[in-house]
């Protein structure tokens, strides 16, 4: 007869008591060769119920370990430019670039052409480095959208001793006035009512500088201009 030290018996035996049913795989312990018995002294397999192969029903008493949650993966708002658009507003930028300054004007001037649009948190003309002498542009920060798009219907284009001043803004500003537009509620009477205060305010300040006769000329013809973005 077999023994416990023989290693070709199976532990439990088929068919014993406390044993698997017939059809069932003998359990396998760690590190053991199938069919030997357990090490004396160590208990039966206490951990989870080993489950059936694939089609071989269940015991009874033995429930499947249930199955693991299907999670659906985080929405990538880089996958739809539309969407992240929506939740991620332009920055704010109110920079605008005034250029084709003439040599004969001054600061003073531009500064009050610019104030004339609306508060001015920053005017910066560029200087050469090399002789320390004002270049023919600069940049302009508005507090608000509203002054960058008064400065660019009432300054680009505007003449100043002989010569037109160019406005531009970069992809930064246009994106963030074009997104202030869409919620603007001003209508172009309103504007019009503004750009005419502000005119006056233009007058005065090219007439102090020797420049009354072109301005007086480009806003008389500005006065017809429809309310555009930038």
């Amino acid at each position: 007869a077999d023994t416990i030290g023989d290693s070709r018996a199976m532990y439990p035996p088929p068919g014993a008591p406390g044993g698997l049913p017939p059809g069932y795989p003998p359990m396998v312990y760690p590190g053991m060769i199938p069919g030997m018995p357990p090490p004396m002294g160590v208990p039966p397999f206490a951990g989870a119920p080993m489950m059936p192969p694939p089609g071989v029903p269940l015991p009874p008493g033995i429930v499947p370990p249930p199955a693991a949650p299907v999670v659906a993966p985080a929405a990538d708002p880089a996958a739809d430019p539309a969407a992240a658009s929506e939740q991620a507003p332009a920055k704010e930028s109110t920079t605008v670039y005034v250029g084709k300054i003439p040599p004969s004007v001054d600061d003073a001037l531009v500064r009050k052409l610019l104030d004339a649009c609306g508060e001015v948190r920053s005017w910066k003309r560029v200087m050469d480095p090399e002789n320390d002498t004002p270049k023919r542009f600069g940049f302009c920060e508005f507090a608000d959208a509203e002054g960058v798009l008064r400065a660019m219907r009432i300054l680009d284009g505007f003449p100043v001793a002989g010569e037109e001043l160019l406005l531009n803004v970069n992809q930064a500003t246009k994106a963030y006035v074009e997104g202030y537009t869409e919620k603007r509620t001003v209508t172009a009477e309103e504007d019009a009512s503004v750009d005419a205060e502000r005119r006056a305010v233009l007058e005065a300040a090219v007439a102090s500088a020797g420049h009354a006769a072109e301005a007086e000329a480009f806003l008389g013809a500005m006065a017809l201009r429809p309310t555009t973005n930038v």
